[in-house]
């Protein structure tokens, strides 16, 4: 069997911690000034490099006379305490001449002597400095970062923070750290980002999201981060996109009046013809007595009317400028709105329209901007074609998309430009040898409205076969759509039997000519009508007599619609009130009219017939 002490040597010589045995050498007054070593084991050589039979029986101050010297820390002193004492030491020590750091740990079997265990830790310490350094870079990195920087655990709730989100939710650090989504923002914005959030953890994989907060625009990437293959937390940055978005929209808007200003020629053609046939019709009724004859002249009149007040809705709808506001609706329905507005234009160039349209459901985008993404393809599409042609059209579903190509047999696109047709102010080299008009914004924009709406666009252009541009939307239904302006018709009461008062009605419009032409149509259906030419006019009588209807137009010199609005309604709350204007404005400017209490909202022309129809409606609901 194995003696106790051959146990011990055979322990110590396999120790992979340096091990010393050593002796206190104190001076006359018992202080500790050397030490000698009596043992050593294995590793103790290989931490040190110092052969055993170089150190056994010799002073410390002897083998490492500049290391000795050289310490912060009195090794001698803190030896001798414990060798006095027995009371056992742990310590860290960093030797210059090795470049290495130990930790150290001695004791005390009995007066006089003690023993030290070390093992080198250099590397321990090294990746403590570099955790260290990491962790203040990462907190210098959180505290100026221009970038919203978040992380979060598996309950949603905030651990780590940029300073910036102070800023942004007007809290201090403490009081969001902790939190979840539902404590820090609105609460149909953290509806929406808890989903994210829980899709990140979920799937684990990455998601983009564009928000709106108090005002401002941001885009965020959202990724989880992996403990043992799970998502166990979620990380993400958020970059403030507000003033891109206005640039986009400056951008969109500036090329939307370039177009808008290449339709001007074709728009005043269109209405130098119906001036034209009005004119021409309403002259030649003065010189006839034949009633047949009068009818269709005046019949020609109203469908001249019509048709120019949609071409006027057309183009004030084009151009104005919108406020992203997405409604669901027929894309085809778009496309024959903006062929409308060119229908002359490609007539004039010979090119005729082929349509191959399929059945496709509704979907939720902004339409002045896809109708910007249409137009723009179809004038160019017309330029390509300087000889006339066939301009074709499909449409049709596919998967979750809707497909969209426009394709002519024009001049083709050489290869090198077509890989850059959606970089901004780029013009093709025909473009330009051709001198044919144009910012070089078109198709960028247009790329940008259609990612935007998560969808695609790309061309292809093949000798022989022409020009292609296909784009793909994705199929988006509106939840909770609702109608902005009223349908009074729609509201009406069908089955209700009673039969109409002599209703009291007030017209207030400065165009004087057309408050007698609606008094005189609805003078002749029964009704009451009273006609005034102000705001000013219009409450005189209102404090002369209690009015059921008042159609009021919204702009008007001296005192506008709107003031006068508020005032009649302090005068008769009850009466009911349509606004009525000949200016395009937007639909939620239509919708605050409606929150103030008004009746209904109508935009000029209205049809004689139309107005006899709303008016019985309204005062029947």
């Amino acid at each position: 069997m194995i003696q106790e002490k051959d146990k011990y040597r055979l322990l110590l010589e396999n120790l992979p911690d340096g091990l010393a045995y050593c002796k206190i050498v104190r001076d006359n007054t018992g202080k500790p000034v050397d030490y000698i070593f009596l043992e050593v084991n294995p590793s103790f050589e290989v931490l040190t490099g110092l052969p055993r039979e170089n150190i056994i029986g010799k002073k410390v101050t002897e083998i490492l006379p500049l290391v000795v010297k050289g310490l912060k820390l009195d090794l001698l002193s803190v030896f001798g305490q414990v060798a006095a004492t027995a009371q056992s030491t742990n310590f860290q020590q960093y030797l210059d001449q090795q470049d290495r750091w130990y930790e150290i740990t001695a004791y005390s079997d009995q007066p006089g002597y003690f023993a030290m265990i070390f093992r080198d830790i250099t590397e321990r310490k090294q990746a403590e400095d570099a955790l260290r350094e990491s962790d203040e870079i990462f907190k210098q990195f959180m505290k100026n970062s221009p970038i919203y920087v978040f992380f979060k655990n598996d309950k949603i709730q905030a651990i780590r923070l940029s300073r910036n989100y102070e800023k942004m939710l007007g809290k201090p650090m403490h009081e969001l750290l902790g939190k979840t989504t539902d404590d820090l923002f609105p609460s149909d914005l953290a509806k929406s980002m808890i989903a994210d959030d829980l899709r990140v953890l979920n799937e684990g994989k990455q998601v983009t999201v564009e928000e709106e907060l108090n005002g401002r625009f941001y885009t965020t990437i959202k990724f989880p981060i992996l403990i043992k293959g799970k998502p166990r937390y979620l990380a993400g940055y958020t970059t403030d996109i507000t003033e891109r978005k206005q640039m986009e929209r400056g951008l969109i808007y500036s090329e939307r009046m370039a177009i808008a200003g290449q339709l001007a020629a074709g728009v005043a053609h269109e209405f130098n013809n119906l001036l034209s046939i009005i004119g021409g019709n309403a002259e030649y009724v003065k010189g006839i007595r034949n009633e047949n004859e009068i009818n269709k002249s005046l019949d020609m009149i109203v469908k001249s009317v019509n048709r120019g007040a949609q071409v006027v809705k057309k183009m004030l709808t084009f151009s104005k400028r919108i406020e992203l506001k997405k409604e669901s609706v027929d894309l085809i329905e778009v496309i024959e709105e903006v062929l409308g507005l060119v229908k002359r234009d490609l007539e004039n160039n010979s090119i005729t329209v082929v349509r191959n349209y399929s059945d496709i459901p509704k979907t939720l985008i902004d339409v002045g901007q896809i109708q910007q993404v249409f137009l723009n393809l179809i004038i160019n599409a017309k330029n390509a074609m300087s000889k006339g042609g066939e301009l074709a059209i499909k449409v049709e579903k596919k998967g979750e998309f809707i497909k969209i190509q426009f394709h002519n047999a024009g001049r083709i696109i050489n290869q090198e430009d077509l890989g850059r047709l959606f970089i901004p102010f780029f013009r093709t080299s025909w473009q330009q040898k051709k001198g044919i008009p144009g910012t070089g914004l078109g198709l960028a924009v247009s790329y940008g409205i259609i990612k935007a709406h998560h969808g695609k666009i790309n061309a292809e252009s093949v000798k022989g076969k022409g020009t292609t541009f296909t784009i793909l939307l994705s199929i988006t239904k509106n939840e909770n759509m609702a109608e902005i302006l009223p349908k009074a018709a729609a509201k009406a009461v069908k089955n209700n039997k009673r039969k109409l008062k002599q209703a009291e009605l007030l017209i207030v419009d400065d165009e004087v000519e057309i408050g007698k032409l609606f008094k005189k149509v609805l003078d002749k259906e029964g009704y009451s009508v009273t006609v005034a030419d102000s705001g000013g006019n219009a409450l005189n009588w209102c404090r002369k007599k209690k009015y059921d209807l008042i159609y009021l137009d919204i702009i008007m010199p001296g005192m506008d619609g709107i003031s006068v609005f508020k005032k009649i309604k302090e005068i008769s709350p009850k009466t009911k009130i349509v606004f009525f204007t000949g200016k395009l404005i937007e639909d939620k400017v239509a919708e605050m009219f409606l929150d103030e209490g008004a009746a209904g909202f109508l935009r000029k022309p209205i049809s004689l017939k139309d107005l006899v129809s709303y008016t019985k409606n309204i005062l029947l609901f």
